[in-house]
C-alpha cells in the first residue's frame, strides 16, 4: 500500500476556521471603517454647509446700513431690501422680507446666540453690531462682525 501526502480532516477543519475568522474579522474592520467614513462625510457636509450659510450672514452683515435685534429675529437693513434672520433651536431662517417665497434655512441646532453693540453684549431688543453664534455639535462659535465693529475688535 502506498502513502500519499495528505492533511487530515481535523487540520482541514482547523484551517477553514482560521479562515473564516480572519476573513470575518476583514469584514468587520471593512464594515466599521465604511460607517466611520459616512459619518465623516455627513459631518463634513454639515460644516460646509454651516459655513456657506455664515459666508452669507457675514456677507449681509457687512453689507448692511443697519442690524437691529427685535422679538428673536435679527432684521438688517440693506440699500433696497431688508431681510431677518430668526434664531429659532433647530434651524436659522433667512428671508428677505419683502419677498414671503424667498426663504433659506440651514438646519442647526444653536446653542448659543450672543448679540453685541459697541463691543458690550445685548440683552434685550435693539441695535447690534456683532454677534457670536454658537452651534450644539461643533466646538466652534462663528464670530460676525459688521465691518466698523471688526475694526474695534482688531484694534484692540
Amino acid at each position: 500500500m502506498k502513502k500519499y501526502a495528505a492533511f487530515t480532516l481535523v487540520e482541514l477543519i482547523l484551517v477553514m476556521l482560521l479562515a473564516t475568522f480572519v476573513l470575518s474579522m476583514g469584514l468587520l474592520a471593512h464594515q466599521i471603517m465604511d460607517q466611520l467614513y459616512r459619518q465623516y462625510e455627513r459631518e463634513t457636509e454639515a460644516i460646509l454647509e454651516l459655513d456657506a450659510f455664515r459666508a452669507i450672514l457675514q456677507t449681509d452683515f457687512v453689507r448692511s446700513r443697519s442690524a437691529i435685534w427685535e422679538e428673536q429675529r435679527l432684521i438688517l437693513e440693506m440699500d433696497s431690501l431688508q431681510l431677518s434672520y430668526s434664531f429659532e433651536r433647530d434651524f436659522v431662517c433667512r428671508q428677505i422680507l419683502e419677498m414671503e417665497a424667498k426663504v433659506d434655512t440651514v438646519f442647526c441646532e444653536t446653542k448659543a446666540l450672543r448679540l453685541y453693540w459697541e463691543k458690550a453684549l445685548r440683552e434685550e431688543n435693539g441695535p447690534v453690531d456683532a454677534l457670536d453664534w454658537e452651534i450644539e455639535d461643533l466646538d466652534f462659535v462663528f464670530r460676525v462682525r459688521s465691518q466698523k465693529n471688526r475694526d474695534q475688535w482688531e484694534s484692540n
